[in-house]
């Protein structure tokens, strides 16, 4: 696949932080089939990963939870996050990226020195493609590690991607 070199950079740019890909303001309805279809094609859920529960008063695995999504749009469970493990469909693989997962909004993160090649590049914006055909009304961006958007070319040149 041969993307604009300005799409490659932005995987380049803060080195050493956690920039991100953010699906704002979606449905709850969403975001529940958005964490199903992830939950589906990536690895088991490793114990540590923990969430508060608003009902038990106390941390439980996300992995005791058929979809932990339902009990954050719920608000029985707090927001989460965790690394994603082995996210693999139909040939795409994906292992360096995270999700930070709330009950209107869903953040994609990754550290650069984890993107080793275009390839990886490649497979992390066909994943965010794969996630965004879940959203009836979503436009997700490229922002920040404090969540402002990143310069409006960026913004750009992912909606063409997506839109292609």
């Amino acid at each position: 696949m041969s993307l604009p070199n300005e799409l490659y950079e932005v995987f380049k740019l803060d080195e050493g932080t956690r920039p991100a890909i953010f699906f704002e303001q979606i449905a709850g309805s969403d975001v529940i089939d958005i964490y199903a279809h992830i939950k589906e094609f990536s690895e088991e859920l490793h114990p540590n990963y923990l969430s508060w529960s608003n009902k038990l008063e106390a941390n439980v695995e996300l992995r005791s939870f058929n979809n932990p999504a339902v009990e954050v749009v719920s608000g029985e469970l707090d927001p989460f996050c965790h690394r994603i493990s082995t996210y693999s469909n139909n040939g795409l693989v994906v292992n360096n990226i995270s999700i930070f997962l709330f009950s209107e909004s869903i953040e994609i993160f990754y550290d650069v020195r984890d993107i080793n090649s275009s390839s990886e590049v490649e497979n992390i914006l066909m994943f965010i493609k794969n996630i965004n055909n879940f959203c009836k009304n979503c436009i997700p961006f490229f922002a920040e590690t404090d969540g402002t958007r990143r310069e409006e070319k960026y913004q750009c040149l992912l909606a063409e991607f997506l839109n292609a």
